[in-house]
């Protein structure tokens, strides 16, 4: 990846942690007493945690964001030989 473009990426994934935190710290007045985790097919919630166990759950998709842009800038050193990634550098960037 790119310097600019993995800074990008960088500063959207420390927002999205950022916002997920300004919800956990405003709990009491964001969120309501029973928070849904799982929706069925219908679209309907059928999954709750109370307010106070919802961290982890709140914490899923800004993980993921990390977990993944991390992942995309140890790809190229954990493959075998570099995986020979310079010829299509700008296609995998």
């Amino acid at each position: 990846m790119t310097h600019r473009w993995f800074l990008a990426s960088a500063a959207l994934c420390a927002g999205t942690v950022a916002a997920t935190l300004a919800a956990w710290a405003n709990r009491a007045a964001w969120l309501p007493d029973s928070v849904p985790v799982h929706w069925g097919w219908s679209g309907q919630p059928d999954g709750f945690v109370p307010r106070e166990g919802a961290f982890w759950w709140l914490m899923i998709g800004p993980l993921s964001l990390l977990g993944l842009l991390l992942l995309g800038r140890l790809l190229p050193w954990l493959s075998p030989r570099q995986f020979a990634i310079e010829p299509f550098r700008a296609t995998y960037e």
